[in-house]
């Protein structure tokens, strides 16, 4: 199989996610709306790109936004050690990252890598690493 030659990776430490059940709501059956913790969720992941300087802000700069397929690790952190899915969080998550400018949109997501690990204070929050992902010939 080919290798994979990958460019700088951009690092962001969120919030973690909230469920998709806590994310989006189904109104009559047929809509469907992201809710006010879901909202939440979108501005504060945008507020972490913006300060990371990856994402600017209202002020004209030109963004970075990823244009080209992605590989993705997240590093997931919960605030106690109940059982979860660790696919749960991702909706909210990778759409919270398109909403904020990280990338043009979540189907350029090539590599997709999740890890939940063990967090002992209570504290919930996630690790993302996100890299250009390029094959070689």
């Amino acid at each position: 199989p080919p290798g994979r030659a990958v460019e700088a990776e951009v690092v962001l430490e969120l919030p973690y996610p909230p469920s998709e059940n806590h994310y989006r709501a189904h109104l009559r059956g047929h809509m469907v709306v992201i809710t006010a913790a879901g909202k939440a969720y979108r501005k504060a992941v945008r507020a972490v790109a913006v300060e990371s300087g990856f994402v600017p802000d209202s002020t004209g700069a030109t963004p970075r936004t990823l244009r080209g397929p992605i590989s993705v690790r997240v590093d997931l952190y919960p605030a106690d050690n109940r059982r979860r899915d660790v696919d749960n969080p991702l909706k909210a998550l990778l759409d919270s990252l398109t909403f904020a400018g990280v990338w043009g949109d979540d189907s350029q997501i090539v590599r997709l890598l999740v890890e939940k690990k063990r967090r002992v204070d209570g504290n919930p929050f996630c690790v993302v690493a996100i890299r250009e992902h390029h094959e070689l010939p």
